[in-house]
């Protein structure tokens, strides 16, 4: 015969495991006593079942009805994802584009005195490097001077981001020169 601690395990149709000498047990309500493991195990080799089938099946069909909230909080991760997903799709492109204009700037600074540019010509170089990227600058933020040996370009631009509920502007300064680190 089983302690009456277990009989108590059994009647409450919670399902329980022997695990070496421990008895494990899921979603118990109550607090039991349990006797030594000694005990414990010489019942639990014992012929008798620990459970039946229909507690097992009557555990899951209580256990599924707990499920609602781990959906939800599926849920709003995933719109949050999204949400996150939607502002790169429209803030990385700027960033990218305002990376390779850095790019052309500094090579640009670098090979506008060996090729002997003049200030008008870096500047025009600069302004199709603008334009095909898509960049929104005029071709008066774009400041170049070039003085003995040393040229110095600056662009300064803000791009527009449209974010459906919010209207935000990405300020971008760069600038470059040919002077070496």
């Amino acid at each position: 015969m089983a302690p009456a601690s277990v009989r108590k395990v059994f009647a409450s149709r919670h399902i329980c495991r022997v695990h070496g000498s421990r008895l494990l047990i899921q979603n118990t309500r109550l607090n039991l006593v349990f006797p030594p493991s000694g005990e414990m195990l010489r019942w639990a080799r014992s012929s008798s079942p620990i459970f039946s089938w229909s507690s097992i099946l009557s555990a899951r069909r209580n256990r599924n009805t707990q499920r609602g909230g781990s959906k939800f909080s599926s849920i709003m991760m995933l719109l949050v994802l999204a949400v996150m997903a939607f502002a790169a799709f429209k803030i990385v492109p700027a960033y990218f584009a305002d990376y390779q204009l850095h790019d052309a700037m500094v090579t640009e600074a670098r090979f506008a005195i060996v090729n002997r540019k003049a200030a008008t010509d870096v500047q025009d170089d600069i302004w199709k490097k603008v334009q095909e990227l898509g960049i929104p600058a005029k071709k008066e933020d774009i400041q170049v001077i070039s003085d003995q040996g040393s040229v110095q370009i600056t662009v300064n631009y803000t791009v527009p981001v449209d974010l459906l509920v919010l209207q935000h502007d990405l300020n971008f300064h760069d600038q470059a020169d040919n002077k070496q680190i």
